[in-house]
């Protein structure tokens, strides 16, 4: 969705909007997570059930981050915003987290091993994995800022609140 939006912004205006920019900023940070968790955490683990094609999970998990990533190094558009917009890229996942807890506590399915509170690393181990994730997501959203923020300073562009 944000890549058919981004396109569509490209072709009607200079700039992208505040809230654009914070969309891309999260989906940087989304990316770059979904890159390293699968292959540092999910990649050898055996699939219970459905197995998809590899194809599918190499595109998705490891090429589709590197394009994101590419994407918001070398793109024109984005508008330089204030370090604490970095913020903004933790409400979608950290909902997603209180959901799946909910969820999980409610059936007992876990979508991640890590996030199982019976695994072996206990719920101490949960609440590390959410807090190294979130940090991790946090400091990929502030780089994608710093990213911004050079590339406005190098075209001369205003802070944007």
């Amino acid at each position: 969705m944000a890549f058919a939006v981004g396109g569509y912004l490209a072709w009607t205006t200079v700039r992208d909007t505040r809230l654009f920019t914070i969309v891309r900023v999260s989906v940087f940070s989304y990316a770059i997570v979904t890159g390293v968790v699968y292959n540092v955490l999910l990649r050898n683990i055996p699939s219970e059930g459905y197995e998809p094609p590899a194809w599918c999970n190499e595109s998705t998990h490891v090429w589709v981050p590197v394009v994101i990533v590419l994407e918001w190094l070398f793109s024109s558009g984005r508008i330089s915003l204030r370090i604490r917009a970095m913020w903004w890229a933790l409400l979608y996942p950290l909902a997603w987290v209180a959901f799946t807890v909910i969820r999980g506590m409610i059936t007992g399915w876990w979508p991640y091993p890590f996030l199982e509170p019976d695994g072996p690393n206990g719920v101490g181990g949960v609440v590390a994995y959410i807090l190294g994730i979130a940090t991790f997501m946090a400091i990929n959203a502030f780089i994608a800022l710093i990213i911004a923020r050079t590339w406005a300073k190098l075209r001369k562009q205003p802070l944007h609140p």
